[in-house]
């Protein structure tokens, strides 16, 4: 079976040290903070096994694995309620796509713990279920520069003990990207002695140039990343292909005027600019124009419309151009949300056009997700989920 994965991580719930309210309750009260806490516990057991193949595939490690994934799946199930009835506070932005991820973190937490029970034991399965859902908290964190850096004492230990290319992407995932930043060079610096599995490594170097160019913004800062990543010779052929369309679009963004966007239609008129400019024109069968920058670039946008303005009547087509853009963005795994987002658009645009167009291409991903050589295995829940989706984007007879 072929399973849609995400770039996975160390991970937390971008809830654990916010506090938000709505409508007669507290979210940040002493209920809610006791789930999250106990989330936070079960997530710092749960990592190990979750990226560490030898712990996971130790028997005597199952009763402990079973227990956990038990006990996230039960925090799990009140996150979505939670999410969904959010309300913007002054000075915090909400990402709209916070309670379908909820959702999907609910889902993939319940088919990991089905999975382990097939066998009694921790299996292969169990664990690329568990990555999934894991990395959903971890999406959350990564996707733009709004909300908090989380410094969490917890993970200071589970981080020392990481190899270079999992500590990187564990501080990442916390959102502390000066300091992931920082490990990155090391992981360059061990790449010229040391052999890398190259995979791996182009992951962690466009996980890279993402936090420059959609957190940091810095055209600057983008430049010397990609001059250090030639210098290294990291990466595969591929990739170092990559470099010199990465360094001319780094180099151009440099030279640019930086626009005032101070309002949703420039932010959606200068996001299609980049989409528009970023068209991948093939030069020759070896070789072809990326844009990969002008991408992320134009993510950032889409993104900010999306949790700054509310009300814009540029959102729905923000959702399917936010969902286009990380399909064309192979690799940068991170900052892939495009289900997610699409399930949003769906849930914000009940029986309409557009909530069916987004239906339509967000039931071929899952499809695909699912489907491999023995052909599609889409489980019991997940073809549930489908369903109601489909009734949810369905246009109504007049």
């Amino acid at each position: 079976m072929k399973f849609k994965l995400r770039f996975a991580a160390v991970v937390i719930t971008v809830f654990a040290s916010v506090q938000f309210s709505f409508a007669g309750e507290e979210i940040g009260n002493t209920e809610w903070r006791g789930r999250m806490q106990g989330m936070l516990k079960e997530v710092l057991v749960l990592f190990p096994y979750a990226f560490d193949d030898g712990k996971l595939n130790d028997t005597k490690n199952s009763a402990q694995i079973e227990k956990s994934i038990r006990t996230l799946s039960g925090y799990s199930s009140g996150l979505k309620k939670h999410t969904t009835r959010m309300k913007m506070e002054e000075g915090l932005k909400i990402d709209p796509s916070f309670p379908f991820i909820a959702e999907a973190f609910e889902q993939e937490l319940n088919s990991a713990q089905a999975s382990f029970k097939k066998t009694g034991r921790s299996n292969k399965e169990t664990q690329i279920y568990l990555r999934s859902a894991l990395s959903k908290c971890m999406l959350c964190h990564s996707q733009t520069a709004n909300g908090p850096e989380l410094k969490l004492n917890q993970f200071k230990k589970a981080f020392s003990a990481l190899a270079t290319k999992d500590r990187f992407l564990a501080y990442a995932a916390t959102r502390q990207f000066d300091e992931a930043l920082d490990v990155f060079e090391k992981l360059l610096e061990e790449s010229k002695v040391k052999a890398q599995d190259q995979s791996n490594l182009d992951q962690s170097i466009k996980a890279a140039l993402a936090i420059v160019v959609r957190v940091k913004k810095d055209p600057k800062k983008t430049t010397n990343l990609i001059e250090k990543i030639a210098q290294s010779e990291a990466g595969s052929s591929l990739l170092q292909n990559d470099l010199k369309d990465w360094r001319a679009s780094a180099q151009s963004w440099q030279a640019e005027k930086s626009p005032v966007l101070n309002s949703d239609q420039l932010l959606f008129n200068e996001a299609n600019r980049l989409i528009d400019s970023r068209k991948k024109r093939a030069k020759s069968i070896e070789a072809f124009e990326n844009s990969d920058i002008s991408l992320l670039r134009a993510s950032s946008f889409l993104h900010e419309i999306l949790s700054s303005y509310p009300k814009s009547t540029y959102r729905a087509q923000s959702y399917l151009m936010l969902a286009s853009t990380y399909e064309m963005l192979p690799g940068f795994a991170i900052w892939d949300l495009a289900d997610e987002y699409l399930g949003a658009c769906i849930q914000e645009n009940p029986h309409s056009q557009i909530g069916e167009k987004c239906f339509e291409q967000y039931n071929s991903n899952i499809t695909v997700g699912y489907s491999g050589s023995a052909g599609t295995n889409i489980p019991a829940a997940v073809r549930e989920h489908l369903s109601r989706l489909k009734e949810l984007s369905k246009q109504k007879l007049k």
